[in-house]
């Protein structure tokens, strides 16, 4: 298996994909060849996927962009006649409405391509993120996360703040829920992987979730089927395959926090006269989550 470059992908990006694909397992890169997978690699997801992945990526956002447009990664499930299908593309260039430019390098591709690989095991697994074993494991960790006597407010804020696209309580609704655990497993794949940003407080928050998605990846590490040794009962989510909702973005990527400030700056600037609110708001992600 190997990484496949456009031209416009600048040097730099393709020196830093090609050692952190180098170190990756070879069973698991074993796996996702036998699998069919593919990873294409191009300035931005655009320039990679071209006029197919307008076709099966048709939708919007509320800013008017290809909900595509801000993400710097997607892994694509088996879909039936696309050429797209089993693949992830990544894209280090991504939509801003907030840059001079309109647009942003994303500086961490790195993470990039062991989330979205991370979606791939998940995939290769049967979306293992769904199963009755990783949703207990999920639900227990939130059930945690919410407990005032184990987790104290301080922790939870911080957790909230940081780890938003990838914790739902589980009160929330199917949708989020189903969401957060397909992210979350794969930023903990990505952690077991080599690293991720996110990794040392997501694993604190989500130890059992966590321990899971370490036996999935060591299982492919070592050449066995992802699920060997774990009792994965039923699926509680399922896919609909020819649906777009069921393809996985790294939409965070495109996070402009330096943007974000100015613009609220601005608005403090304009009424001096009056003492500035507190802004809870959060900064805009470049595109919808999934």
């Amino acid at each position: 298996m190997k990484v496949h470059y456009t031209a416009a992908t600048e040097p730099d990006y393709r020196a830093e994909l090609d050692e952190t694909f180098d170190e990756l397992p070879a069973n698991l890169k074993s796996a996702f060849v036998e699998h069919g997978w593919k990873i294409k690699v191009g300035k931005s997801l655009a320039d990679v996927g071209g006029n197919e992945l307008d076709r099966i990526a048709p939708q919007t956002t509320s800013s008017g962009l290809k909900r595509y447009e801000g993400s710097a990664g997607v892994s694509i499930p088996e879909l039936e006649n696309s050429s797209l299908s089993k693949t992830i593309l990544l894209g280090h260039q991504v939509s801003n409405k907030y840059a001079e430019t309109g647009f942003e390098q994303v500086e961490d591709m790195p993470n990039v391509l062991r989330h979205e690989i991370g979606h791939g095991i998940d995939h290769i697994a049967g979306r293992i993120s769904y199963s009755e074993a990783f949703t207990r494991a999920y639900q227990q960790d939130m059930a945690d996360l919410y407990n005032p006597e184990k987790t104290d407010m301080q922790t939870r804020k911080t957790a909230e703040r940081a780890l938003r696209t990838f914790i739902f309580r589980n009160e929330c609704n199917e949708s989020e829920r189903q969401f957060g655990q397909k992210e979350a497993f794969a930023e903990l794949s990505a952690g077991e992987l080599g690293g991720a940003r996110t990794e040392e407080l997501l694993s604190d928050v989500l130890p059992r979730s966590r321990a899971l998605v370490s036996q999935v990846v060591n299982n492919m590490t070592l050449g066995h089927a992802p699920d060997d040794g774990i009792v994965r009962g039923k699926q509680v989510f399922s896919d609909k395959v020819k649906k777009f909702d069921v393809m996985d973005f790294s939409a965070d990527m495109a996070i402009d926090f330096k943007g974000w400030r100015a613009q609220r700056q601005a608005r403090a600037e304009l009424a001096v006269d009056k003492p500035v609110a507190p802004d809870h708001s959060r900064p805009n992600l470049g595109g919808n989550r999934d």
